[in-house]
């Protein structure tokens, strides 16, 4: 993909705006690189005022990462980003077809994946990784009954929707990649 300046054919870069253990800007990356995207990451560090820096804010107020740019099109949130990169740059692939009943299983999933899976997941993590507190038994709770779902649906399928892989297995991925993330090991 390209833009014609008139003098040059000018390739544009997607730039990521990314923290490396985010696991919603890890779900990005992960999405990029399955369809070929090189993106342009930028580091930011979050711990010492990245997000609130006023350049960065001109790109989110919400101050968030990841926050992608793609030309004049700026997005923040993750699962909006991977259906963006897809529908612009691998349109109709199995990640995230064009059939409105397909996607709408792919959208139920990616917002189950981001409001129940990866909310418990770093409800149950975050604390004892920043704070070193222990685990909560009650968000262990919550934790296992959101991943008996993602159990229950792989049961009799190679894939969350089917028999191809979508940006809902890859999301969910990413999700339960915070278990190595935070090294954890089940006893």
């Amino acid at each position: 993909q390209g833009c014609w300046s008139g003098i040059a054919f000018v390739v544009m870069s997607v730039v990521l705006y990314s923290c490396e253990p985010s696991v919603p800007c890890r779900v990005v990356r992960m999405v990029a690189q399955h369809i070929g995207i090189a993106l342009t990451i930028q580091e930011v560090d979050i711990a010492a005022g990245g997000t609130q820096l006023k350049d960065f804010l001109k790109l989110n107020p919400a101050h968030t990462v990841p926050t992608m740019v793609d030309g004049n099109t700026i997005l923040y949130e993750s699962r909006a980003i991977v259906t963006y990169l897809v529908d612009k740059y691998a349109a109709g692939s199995s990640l995230y077809p064009r059939d409105i009943e397909k996607r709408a299983m792919i959208d139920n999933l990616l917002m189950f994946d981001i409001g129940t899976l990866y909310k418990t997941m770093s409800a149950y993590f975050y604390p004892t990784l920043l704070h070193k507190t222990g685990y909560d038994s009650a968000t262990e709770a919550r934790m296992t009954d959101a991943l008996e779902v993602i159990g229950q649906l792989l049961s009799d399928r190679p894939y969350l929707t089917g028999a191809e892989i979508s940006l809902a297995d890859i999301a969910v991925a990413g999700t339960l990649s915070f278990v190595d993330v935070c090294h954890f090991s089940s006893n």
